[in-house]
C-alpha cells in the first residue's frame, strides 16, 4: 500500500458515495440504494463496477443521459410479467425496483419476469440475484 492509499469502512464510503448523489439531487431514497450497490461491487473486488464510475456517472446526469429524478413506472402487469419504465433512472436503482417487481410476480405466479426499458448502465448484476435470494427465490439477471 503507497503513502496515498487510505483505508475506510464500507459504512463510510456508503455515506460519503450517498452524500455525492445528493449533492446532485438524486433522491434520499435512490441516492442509498445506489450508493449501496457501488460499495458491494468494491467490497466483493468488482472494483469496475463500483464507485470508480461515480465521475462518469455524475457527468451522465449533467448531460442528461441519466434522470437524477426519474419517473419509474410499472407499465404493465400480466401474470408473471411485469414490464417496468425507469426513466432513465439510474441503472442500479431500476434494477433494484425490477427484481423487487419479479419478486412480487413470483410470490404470486411461483415465477416471475420483469422487462426494464429505458435504463442506464445496471451495475454489478450478481447484487439482483443475491436480492431474489435473499426473498427466498432463485434470481437470473440480464442485461
Amino acid at each position: 500500500m503507497s503513502t496515498d492509499d487510505h483505508i475506510v469502512s464500507a459504512e463510510a464510503l456508503k455515506s460519503f458515495v450517498k452524500e455525492i448523489f445528493r449533492a446532485s439531487e438524486v433522491a434520499e431514497d435512490h441516492a442509498e440504494t445506489w450508493a449501496d450497490i457501488l460499495v458491494w461491487a468494491n467490497a466483493r473486488g468488482m472494483d469496475s463496477h463500483g464507485v470508480l464510475r461515480i465521475p462518469r456517472y455524475i457527468a451522465y446526469m449533467k448531460n442528461g443521459n441519466i434522470h437524477a429524478q426519474p419517473d419509474i413506472k410499472v407499465e404493465k402487469r400480466a401474470g408473471a410479467i411485469a414490464i417496468l419504465d425507469s426513466d432513465w433512472a439510474p441503472g442500479p436503482v431500476a434494477m433494484t425496483m425490477a427484481m423487487d417487481e419479479a419478486i412480487g410476480r413470483a410470490r404470486e405466479c411461483h415465477v416471475g419476469w420483469c422487462i426494464v426499458r429505458n435504463i442506464t448502465h445496471g451495475g454489478a448484476i450478481g447484487y439482483y440475484a443475491l436480492q431474489a435470494a435473499r426473498a427466498g427465490f432463485a434470481g437470473i439477471v440480464i442485461t
